[in-house]
């Protein structure tokens, strides 16, 4: 009985966390959104986020996203690969992504490549990536690679940022 107690607390433990990744997901996939409301892209016919993630996640992006609208065009939600970053003007990174920073960046040299990220190692390459402070959900904004990349983001998203670098 007292094994019983114990698999049952680590499995609660366990489906907490989980609920807390897809919570976290959910808000960075609206941030995502909101924030691209705040950017001049350039013209698209339609615009394409390429999400390199858990299926989870990719999951999540795919049910909120896809075919919403972005400067009155509609969005399309694809598994981001090394194959397809081509085609991609959007790309979110998850914890588990496996594009290398190297080939993302030479995608940026070729287009304007719009990158959001969660981790810190990917920091030379996002314009915009996601942390947990204080159980929060917070941004910080690569203004080098704004100016590099000749981005035009409002202030009012620069405001919100909890860092500019």
């Amino acid at each position: 009985m007292i094994i019983n107690y114990k698999v049952a607390i680590v499995l609660l433990l366990f489906s907490q966390l989980i609920f807390a990744k897809k919570v976290q997901t959910t808000v960075e996939c609206a941030l995502v959104y909101r924030i691209l409301h705040f950017v001049e892209l350039p013209q698209r016919n339609q615009y394409t986020l390429c999400v390199d993630s858990t299926t989870e996640e990719f999951d999540i992006f795919k049910k909120q996203l896809n075919g919403k609208e972005l400067n009155y065009k509609k969005m399309s939600i694809i598994r981001a690969t090394q194959s397809i970053l081509k085609d991609c003007d959007l790309v979110y990174l998850g914890q588990s992504a496996r594009l290398r920073n190297e080939q993302i960046h030479k995608e940026m040299e070729k287009k304007s490549l719009l990158v959001f990220s969660t981790t810190d190692d990917r920091k030379d390459i996002s314009l915009v990536s996601f942390a947990i402070e204080s159980n929060k959900v917070v941004f910080r904004v690569n203004k080098t690679l704004i100016n590099k990349y000749n981005f035009h983001v409002s202030s009012k998203v620069l405001r919100l940022a909890s860092e500019l670098y």
